[in-house]
């Protein structure tokens, strides 16, 4: 099996770049509208649901960190 590449510095263009940090600081300063703040806290919802599932499937033990 091969394992999946992965590109630490993708190419982006400038104004790629000016997006990215705009919404990180956007974030950082927790400067989002209520629906996206829902959105978010949906997400990691999902997310810790998906883990505990994935976690109880495998005896307790997580797959990914091997303990």
């Amino acid at each position: 099996m091969r394992m999946i590449q992965r590109n630490a510095n993708p190419e982006m263009s400038l104004s790629e770049v000016r997006a990215f940090r705009e919404n990180l600081v956007r974030c950082a300063l927790k400067d989002i509208s209520p629906q996206e703040r829902q959105a978010v806290n949906e997400r990691k919802e999902r997310m810790k649901r998906v883990n505990n599932k994935i976690i109880s499937n495998s005896d307790g033990k997580n797959p990914i960190l091997g303990y």
